[in-house]
């Protein structure tokens, strides 16, 4: 008989790690800004322009609205659908995955 994990790390009779903190979910302008933050350290520039930091990060944020948007659109079209084991409509997990390679 399988053990029923009882917290996150791994324990299954005992746990003293405290409680689980809920994931904190990042907003699309923290990520631009971590993004920002990234990018300076890796290519060694650093943006005094203000306007051109904005510019950045709000060019970020539109290429991740964007790819979402692609992502939905493909998830909404019936074409890419097939009958799940309930009979319902689904969309194959690996399916998915190698359409958001392409975008």
């Amino acid at each position: 008989m399988k053990q029923e994990t009882k917290c996150y790390c791994g324990h299954t009779t005992y746990c003293d790690c405290g409680p689980l903190e809920e994931p904190k979910q990042e907003t699309l302008e923290e990520a631009a800004e971590k993004y920002l933050q990234e990018w300076r350290l890796v290519n060694n520039i650093h943006l005094s322009n203000v306007i051109h930091a904005e510019r950045c990060k709000n060019d970020f944020i539109a290429g991740a609205k964007w790819q979402a948007e692609k992502i939905l659109a493909f998830i909404n079209d019936e074409d890419n659908h097939t009958e799940g084991e309930l009979g319902n409509s689904c969309i194959d997990a690996q399916t998915l995955v190698n359409f958001i390679k392409t975008i």
